[in-house]
């Protein structure tokens, strides 16, 4: 809650976008390279796995066009805001409790 009441009030926004920037694209190449594969042995759901990897592709875009951009840019703000948005879908997505069926 810290980090996005600093942010709508213009604050450390190039500290917290790097942060945030990193710690993503750990979490997606963990998924990516550990869990993903997994799943993929266990469950029966190809279709399920194939949109997150699509999903992940989309994260990877915006960060390699945020690299790009100055976080007081207008454009950063719009890309980091979807980003953002992203995440959190993908967060319900797996507080739903909702499991794939194994094989």
């Amino acid at each position: 809650m810290k980090y996005i009441s600093c942010w709508l009030e213009g604050k450390d926004q190039a500290k917290i976008a790097a942060t945030a920037i990193m710690e993503l694209e750990v979490h997606a190449d963990l998924e990516e390279n550990l869990i993903y594969p997994a799943l993929r042995e266990q469950i029966d759901e190809d279709e399920m796995m194939n949109e997150a990897v699509e999903k992940h592709h989309l994260v990877h875009v915006l960060i390699k066009e945020l690299k790009k951009l100055k976080p007081k840019d207008e454009v950063f703000q719009a890309k980091f805001k979807v980003l953002g948005e992203c995440c959190l879908r993908h967060m319900r997505a797996r507080s739903t409790g909702k499991s794939w069926r194994r094989r």
